[in-house]
């Protein structure tokens, strides 16, 4: 499948949200941090797996993932990745402003 930038990015603002909600709950009692240590576990996934389908959508590899092992310099390559326009995207622009 694809993933364009905006589901992209909703998806990660969703999952973002959610993990931010989770910390603030656990944050009162701290007997709760099986909830978040859960929730990361769970998440992780899926993250990957959309990370590795806007990455191919992008033209780069699944192993630019490994970048991210690489303090600061690697997530700023791997996010300039990330925000690279598909070609897909393009067209549905294309499609939209010149028909």
């Amino acid at each position: 499948g694809s993933c364009r930038l905006k589901d992209y990015w909703l998806t990660i603002l969703f999952l973002v949200l959610v993990g931010i909600i989770l910390l603030l709950i656990v944050s009162g009692d701290s007997s709760l941090m099986y909830l978040l240590t859960l929730y990361f576990g769970i998440s992780i996934l899926p993250w990957l797996s959309l990370n590795v389908r806007r990455l191919n959508d992008s033209g780069k590899s699944w192993r630019t993932l490994l970048w991210m092992f690489l303090p600061i310099f690697g997530w700023l390559i791997i996010f300039v990745a990330l925000i690279t326009r598909s070609q897909a995207d393009k067209d549905r622009d294309f499609d939209r402003y010149h028909w």
